[in-house]
């Protein structure tokens, strides 16, 4: 299918590590806290050459077509990058759906104007339905570093942060009281196993959520442990952070973030044993020091595919949320 694609549209490529620098070159250069705004986001959606970039060069447009994470058919179009590269997204989008005989979806639109092309352009933006899968259904949130870290101490925020207070003063406790022990290493392919048994245990709670809403488990397991293992062994060392946590020497969650501007970093991996309460906040709380300690003010912990996700995320600290549009092209 990749080969019919570079085929048949002009400026089509297979997307290799060489095209780090020119991707590199399209992303940088703003303090816009995008959360795909990263050479690591290409990687991870290109998911070891599935990817396509389009690349008018003479125009300066670039588009990414790439399958959804863990899935083989190149029906999504991402993050149009170059001035007025949105004008391009109906020639390839209606080319694209020709060749793949399938709508496509087109992902990472940011912008009332770009919005606004696209709607007046054939497209349509996609519903809100928790019963379907994918991200984006909600807004990204951008959290405060410093009211991570200090609201801790401090009894009132202008923010409601009281759940996450309440959550993180309990982890916090245990530790104090030498219950749990706390330890963290560096992700490596040393320790491929510890990884290995946290995507595992948090792909089977997901599934198992997922089947409640008639999903298949079988399905939404695999996929979900294929987005994250092995791919993030094989990019851990050109993450800002990426390591594990351990509770009494027992691998208990997963954290990974990039830069997305020299201000802000995007947590791309947050996973957990949830029976540990409070544990997932303090892994923010974790990422937030080391994220101040290397200059970084803000935390974009990504948009959401469910309600109760965006809620927990917007009590720690939301001080903007970021509108990534999703669109879909039926030919």
């Amino acid at each position: 299918m990749l080969e019919e694609i570079i085929k048949s549209i002009p400026n089509c490529s297979v997307i290799r590590k060489e095209d780090q620098k020119l991707y590199e070159s399209f992303i940088g250069g703003n303090n816009e806290n995008f959360y795909p705004k990263n050479w690591q986001f290409i990687e991870q959606i290109s998911q070891n050459s599935k990817g396509i970039k389009y690349f008018d060069k003479r125009k300066g447009h670039l588009l990414t077509i790439a399958p959804d994470w863990g899935g083989d058919l190149p029906n999504y179009i991402y993050l149009p990058l170059g001035e007025n590269s949105i004008e391009c997204l109906p020639h390839i989008a209606k080319e694209l759906s020709k060749i793949i005989k399938a709508p496509v979806i087109i992902k990472k639109i940011y912008g009332e104007k770009n919005r606004f092309f696209l709607l007046n352009n054939g497209f349509q933006e996609t519903i809100v339905n928790e019963y379907q899968e994918g991200d984006d259904k909600y807004p990204e949130i951008i959290v405060d570093v410093n009211l991570l870290i200090d609201s801790v101490n401090y009894p009132q925020n202008a923010i409601d942060m009281q759940y996450y207070k309440r959550r993180i003063r309990k982890f916090l406790d245990r530790i104090t009281n030498d219950e749990w022990i706390i330890s963290e290493k560096n992700l490596h392919k040393n320790i491929a196993v510890d990884f290995k048994s946290i995507v595992d245990k948090w792909s089977t709670d997901y599934a198992l959520r997922s089947s409640k809403k008639g999903f298949d488990f079988k399905t939404v397991k695999d996929t979900v442990s294929s987005v994250y293992y092995p791919h993030f062994l094989s990019v851990c060392q050109s993450q800002t952070f990426c390591y594990i946590t351990y509770i009494n020497s027992q691998p208990v969650a997963f954290t990974s973030a990039y830069a997305v501007s020299s201000n802000c970093l995007a947590v791309n991996g947050s996973l957990c044993d949830t029976s540990h309460k409070g544990l997932i906040q303090y892994l923010y709380l974790q990422l937030a020091k080391k994220a101040k300690n290397d200059g970084y003010e803000f935390l974009n912990l990504g948009s959401n595919d469910n309600e109760s996700q965006d809620q927990y995320k917007a009590r720690m600290g939301v001080v903007s949320k970021i509108y990534p549009y999703t669109f879909i092209y039926n030919n």
